[in-house]
């Protein structure tokens, strides 16, 4: 109900996160070293196996997962600014919907990080950030069907 009567506000902060997102991701395309891009296949080797949902899925290892790809796409821009306000954003995101029942999108998000790397790994600053605008708005697709969730229990 919270995350409903808030959903404006939500949905500005991800319009926030993506201009951001995409920005990183763009510089990340420029600046990333070998270091930067083993960093990022380990996130994403790192996602759990969406097989594993429904044996005992753990949330806590997705995000784990999920933030360690975004801290290393955020460490290849070489900006600590948007590093920390990009690190600001998720935070305040994510910690109201931690908390709710929802299916996990693992292999989405997984297809989603893997463009974004291959788009870095290509040096391709323009696909990296309309990759990375993609991603978000997964994340607004995904807000939604949270709200549409908890209102059907």
């Amino acid at each position: 109900e919270l995350l409903r009567e808030n959903l404006p506000d939500m949905e500005e902060l991800i319009d926030f996160r993506s201009a951001i997102e995409q920005h990183i991701c763009s510089l990340a395309a420029l600046r990333r070293s070998d270091s930067d891009l083993q960093a990022m296949r380990t996130a994403i080797a790192a996602l759990p196996d969406a097989a594993l949902i429904s044996d005992g899925f753990s949330y806590g290892a997705f995000r784990e997962a999920d933030g360690q790809f975004h801290a290393a796409v955020s460490a290849a821009a070489s900006n600590e600014r948007l590093t920390e306000a990009s690190r600001r954003a998720r935070a305040e995101l994510f910690l109201p919907t931690d908390n709710l029942p929802y299916e996990q999108r693992v292999e989405v998000t997984r297809q989603q990080h893997t463009a974004i790397y291959q788009a870095i790994v290509a040096g391709d600053a323009v696909a990296a950030a309309s990759a990375a605008r993609a991603h978000m708005d997964e994340t607004l697709r995904n807000l939604h069907a949270i709200i549409g969730e908890a209102s059907e229990s």
